[in-house]
């Protein structure tokens, strides 16, 4: 009888044995598919990258172009060819590529990010988006029928109107502007170039409206202009001092109105410097922090300029900055060696030449943006050192 029980006992145990074996790998099983569409729908294992997120505020969402699945841009997260941007209200996402371009995407924005020829392509659809090409490469932007081909440091903004449907045909208007250097555009009405200030708005038929936009930055400063005033009819000395009215004078002392001096013409600005480094998308990490404990700006000197205007603002939200300082000089170069007053986030630093001995010349100022992303430490925390009295 014991030898039965015990013989039951183990066929038992060995079940259980069995049972639990099973429901174990089974729950491995479910966890490592689970990790690996985890993975897939958050990253690829068939493409390489085409750009990475440069900075993120807000829900900035992304969705691949083979599946239906919307995620949440993080932070350094890859983009790939034909990905689908899009951003919510008070939300926006910057997107940099090699060569130093940068895609800034404001609230309520969606674009597709391509790649064409090696180079970074965006088609735009909806919102509000700033392009700014890299030193080394330009940048193509298509919306609707047309095409824009931003050339190299160029910077241009685009902003579909209020009646945008993503229709190309249903009466839609595009605004397009060159903030900076020069854009190629190819549309409906055939190819033709702009320069900076100008600004073109589009719709489903074509070219509407073509204007000009002021210099961004500090206004011109020129010298007075002279009003245009009546001179005063001169008498001679002996009749001038007898009030007489003008009207009773005989037609031999009335003399002709002086001439008025023609209105100082405005001299035309100075171009932005070029060769601006840190290009678009500079990062200062933790390890670049290693590697210098200062950030050294550099521009080309522009001719016709004996002086620059180093500028630094803080990004505190979309379209908002904060100024954080200002230096005035004849180099070419400034070094931040107080990183203290840097935060968290986006800044832009911006420089302008100037020419301070003809007249107050002044002219268009070229930025860069880059991003500070060091982690903040931990607070520390002490231990509970429980009670110190014996009871």
């Amino acid at each position: 009888m014991r030898t039965n029980r015990s013989t039951r006992s183990r066929a038992s145990r060995a079940a259980d044995i069995a049972v639990v074996c099973a429901c174990l790998l089974g729950t491995a099983a479910f966890l490592f598919l689970f990790q690996r569409d985890l993975n897939r729908s958050l990253r690829r294992l068939d493409q390489e990258p085409a750009g990475f997120v440069s900075f993120r505020s807000g829900a900035a969402l992304r969705r691949f172009q083979d599946r239906n699945i919307w995620d949440r841009l993080q932070q350094e997260a890859p983009v790939y060819n034909g990905d689908l941007i899009r951003t919510a209200g008070r939300s926006e996402v910057a997107i940099g590529f090699s060569g130093g371009a940068l895609v800034d995407v404001s609230e309520n924005s969606l674009i597709r990010v391509l790649v064409e020829e090696g180079a970074p392509r965006i088609d735009f659809s909806g919102g509000t988006i700033r392009v700014r090409a890299g030193e080394s490469g330009g940048v193509t932007i298509s919306f609707g029928e047309n095409r824009v081909r931003a050339g190299a440091g160029s910077t241009i903004n685009l902003e579909a109107g209020a009646d945008t449907g993503g229709n190309a045909n249903a009466g839609e208007t595009y605004t397009f502007q060159v903030i900076e250097g020069s854009a190629s555009l190819t549309g409906p009405g055939g190819e033709r170039e702009a320069a900076a200030g100008a600004a073109l708005t589009f719709n489903g038929t074509g070219l509407v409206e073509e204007s000009r936009i002021a210099a961004a930055g500090p206004p011109v400063q020129t010298a007075v202009e002279t009003p245009p005033v009546e001179a005063a009819e001169p008498v001679e000395a002996p009749i001038a001092a007898v009030p007489v009215e003008p009207p009773q004078l005989p037609p031999s002392v009335r003399q002709p109105a002086a001439p008025v001096e023609p209105p100082v013409r405005r001299p035309s600005p100075l171009p932005a410097p070029s060769g601006r480094k840190p290009e678009n998308g500079y990062r200062l990490d933790p390890e670049t922090l290693r590697e210098s404990r200062t950030i050294v700006f550099r521009w080309n000197p522009v001719e016709g300029a004996d002086g620059y205007v180093f500028t630094l603002f803080h990004e505190t939200g979309p379209r908002r900055r904060q100024p954080v300082l200002t230096v005035e000089g004849p180099e070419t170069s400034y070094t931040l060696e107080d990183l203290s007053i840097l935060d968290l986030g986006r800044f832009v630093w911006q420089v302008e030449a100037v020419n301070r001995r003809g007249g107050g010349r002044r002219g268009s100022p070229g930025e860069n943006l880059f991003t500070v992303d060091i982690p903040q430490p931990e607070i520390p925390r002490g231990r509970n050192p429980g009670d110190l009295y014996a009871r």
